[in-house]
């Protein structure tokens, strides 16, 4: 049986108790639905994510998600917990990847988070936030990989209004380099995410180390139920 841990960063803002923990640039309302979809460096569709926060507590959120690929056809799908504390919400750091955990979808894959990806309540322009890491083992029958993932100088470079089809977001802009290095072989990627507050991740640019852009994520419904 495949062994999914993939999810897109992900949105959240809640009510009352749990309003206090948790970063209020996540999307934490119970019943919001997020549809994002993901396009290849040619800009051809290539994905569909869809998120539904389903509760919402004082130490965490739980989502339910489903991903679909370019024809429609089911990938996967499940729950996932996001950890609140102090105002901060937390998520494993492969959350931002599944462009590129997708193509893994043969094989069985565990992931072990090391440093979980922190958002904090508060952002300004020229903030540092935390790096994140996690250690990913990949089982393709005849040999076994195993990778780490580091996420590292996170700044809060600017702000910028984004124009999506879910309509027009205020969003502060984060850049950082995102790294998976194995045994055999290292890959590195400069990514920006454009997140907005009560919704999370409205767009997201992953370039190659040459420049070119490697795929894009861009919020395309909002819907609460």
């Amino acid at each position: 049986m495949k062994t999914f841990i993939i999810i897109i960063v992900l949105c959240i803002t809640t009510p009352l108790l749990a309003q206090g923990n948790c970063s209020k640039y996540y999307a934490s309302k119970p019943g919001r639905k997020l549809i994002h979809k993901v396009f290849d460096k040619r800009e051809r569709h290539s994905m569909t994510t869809e998120y539904n926060v389903e509760s919402v507590t004082s130490s965490g959120i739980q989502v339910n998600f489903n991903l679909w690929d370019k024809r429609g056809e089911h990938i996967t799908g499940g729950k996932l917990e996001l950890g609140c504390d102090n105002r901060t919400t937390y998520l494993a750091p492969e959350s931002i990847m599944t462009d590129l955990l997708s193509q893994y979808e043969d094989m069985e894959y565990t992931v072990t988070t090391t440093d979980r990806l922190a958002i904090p309540n508060d952002l300004e322009i020229g903030q540092t936030l935390p790096d994140a890491s996690a250690s990913i083992s990949l089982n393709a029958q005849i040999l076994e990989i195993n990778f780490d993932i580091i996420l590292s100088n996170r700044k809060v470079v600017r702000r910028e209004q984004i124009e999506t089809p879910a309509g027009t977001f205020d969003c502060y802009v984060i850049t950082y380099n995102n790294e998976m290095r194995g045994r055999v072989a290292s890959r590195s990627y400069q990514c920006t995410d454009w997140i907005a507050e009560g919704i999370g991740m409205v767009k997201q640019e992953t370039y190659k180390q040459n420049g070119r852009l490697m795929s894009r994520s861009l919020l395309n419904e909002v819907t609460d139920y």
